[in-house]
């Protein structure tokens, strides 16, 4: 289960990116930042692991890429990629859901946006793989 916490841009650049940037690779979850213009700002090995993503796509850190690949993975891709989409067009929606891979994997996967002072600054993605 995730816990939900609302969290500034400043904490997210300040302290939780150089966390991410020691530990990521030992983070149990996929975690995913892009920020607002759909770039992708950081993500860790478990993430990459977790949506299979190849390396061209890693190196992009062109979000859309990424939502493409990763779309091709699950059961229903169409409504995932309009699901995604509306996310990052409706900045103050989160999300806390359970997606079905091809593959029978199932992920657990919570977002929430990032807000500098009153400004959309980007979007935290977290999965994990359910047991």
């Amino acid at each position: 289960m995730f816990l939900s916490v609302y969290i500034t841009s400043d904490l997210l650049y300040k302290v939780i990116m150089p966390l991410l940037s020691k530990e990521k690779n030992q983070a149990t979850a996929g975690i995913l930042v892009v920020d607002s213009n759909r770039k992708i700002v950081s993500l860790n090995r478990k993430f990459i692991e977790l949506w299979n993503l190849p390396k061209h796509v890693v190196v992009s850190r062109d979000d859309e890429q990424a939502l493409e690949f990763a779309s091709s993975q699950i059961e229903k891709p169409t409504s995932f990629i309009k699901q995604v989409r509306e996310l990052y067009w409706q900045t103050k929606l989160e999300i806390h859901d359970i997606i079905t891979l091809k593959d029978g994997r199932m992920l657990e996967r919570y977002s929430q946006p990032q807000w500098s002072d009153t400004k959309y600054a980007g979007r935290v993605w977290i999965c994990r793989e359910v047991e």
